[in-house]
């Protein structure tokens, strides 16, 4: 079972506060600088190779 720290619990949280009054909602947000540079490198690789580093990424 996957358990999310509470650090990332409360920084979620804060992000889906933050954007619920917003008037141009957004399909998805990025919570954190390590998720920010995760989906930048997600730009330079294909869709199998980014789901074996998620993949990897959650078995840790």
């Amino acid at each position: 079972m996957f358990v999310i720290p509470y650090t990332i619990a409360k920084l979620v949280a804060n992000l889906v506060l933050k954007r619920a009054d917003t008037g141009r909602p957004e399909w998805r947000y990025r919570a954190g600088e390590d998720v920010k540079k995760l989906f930048e490198g997600r730009t330079k690789i294909d869709n199998s190779e980014f789901e074996q580093l998620i993949s990897e990424l959650l078995q840790n």
